[in-house]
């Protein structure tokens, strides 16, 4: 059904180079009818106002999705499993937070069975906002699925390092250990996690870069791209 209605559209919109490729692998026809324009995030919305900048002795570690949809669940699955006790041997007093829509009961039972341990229905923007600023690392631990992860971009505009798999990234292209932490080996991801919450000035250098590359990212930006592609198609 979804290739007869991809063959019926004059354009096609991929928020990613990689559902892109994915598509064109599967028809090659498609090809000269896909743009790619990534997802914007409002990077103004998101910044955090500099008079409310201070230095923080917590280490809470964080991760958003909307539980409906698995590869979150799993994700938090991943993180407990494959990470947590080996953060947690190293930084005790480190707290990971679960927070987002319809966490099924498989997660919320991680409250009782694993430390420091916090899953909790949330998810509208200013009460995101405020997650994301009180937090001091993002982990993005995705095993499954495809497409644009906007949380990891809104993480990013806050200024929260984020360390995440490499399927998570897509779309991203960050640089490794500048803007953005990518392990797909979870002992390695968890080192990046603990090397963060005990490197302040680590911390500080990944966030200023990952400000940095969440403006590109900007809703303005995409807009533009979108322009441009409503005009190419208006000439032909």
């Amino acid at each position: 059904f979804e290739f007869k209605m991809y063959d019926a559209a004059d354009r096609l919109l991929s928020l990613t180079q990689e559902d892109a490729n994915i598509l064109t692998g599967y028809s090659a026809q498609l090809k000269n009818k896909i743009r790619v324009v990534p997802h914007g995030v409002d990077t103004d919305f998101y910044t955090l106002p500099e008079e409310e900048i201070e230095n923080s002795n917590t280490k809470n570690i964080l991760y958003i999705g909307n539980y409906q949809h698995y590869p979150n669940v799993d994700a938090v699955k991943n993180f407990i499993d494959h990470c947590w006790d080996k953060i947690l041997r190293q930084i005790p007093d480190a707290k990971f937070y679960a927070i987002g829509f319809n966490p099924p009961p498989e997660l919320l039972e991680l409250r009782s069975r694993s430390k420091n341990v916090i899953v909790q229905e949330g998810g509208d923007n200013e009460n995101v906002r405020q997650i994301y600023w009180e937090s001091d690392v993002f982990v993005a631990p995705i095993a499954l699925g495809t497409g644009f992860r906007g949380k990891l971009l809104e993480a990013m505009a806050c200024g929260l390092p984020v360390v995440a798999t490499s399927l998570a990234t897509f779309g991203i292209n960050p640089t490794n250990e500048e803007n953005m932490f990518v392990a797909d080996d979870f002992s390695v991801f968890s080192d990046y996690v603990v090397a963060l919450l005990e490197d302040v000035k680590l911390r500080k250098k990944i966030s200023t870069n990952a400000i940095a590359l969440a403006r590109k990212f900007d809703h303005r930006h995409a807009a533009e791209k979108l322009a441009l592609v409503l005009k190419e198609d208006r000439r032909s």
